[in-house]
């Protein structure tokens, strides 16, 4: 099954790695629409309706989300089981049928 998967590869700040609603976060249809839209920023500052969403997925949590990386959200696809990485806030996508295990 292929899904549309959002992360930052830019580094300084992540986007979903480690927060508890991670996974809903990099997978939500509305955020990857606003994403693909090019209607996640609006300016410099992070769109009115991408922070609105994000208050939506994880009331609780939304104020702690960082939002410094927002501006180099990225859609991906997956075709199975993966996880993002994070190194340095740069996030990566590591799918398990396509990356080397030792």
């Amino acid at each position: 099954m292929v899904k549309k998967v959002l992360y930052s590869p830019g580094f300084g700040c992540g986007f979903a790695y480690g927060l508890p609603n991670g996974k809903a976060l990099a997978e939500d249809p509305t955020l990857i629409e606003l994403v693909e839209k090019g209607e996640h920023m609006s300016g410099k500052r992070v769109s009115t309706s991408f922070m609105k969403r994000l208050k939506e997925i994880d009331p609780e949590e939304a104020d702690y989300i960082s939002t410094r990386g927002i501006e180099t959200l990225k859609v991906t696809t997956v075709e199975g089981p993966y996880r993002i990485e994070e190194y340095d806030g740069r996030e990566s996508i590591l799918e398990r049928d396509k990356a080397e295990w030792w």
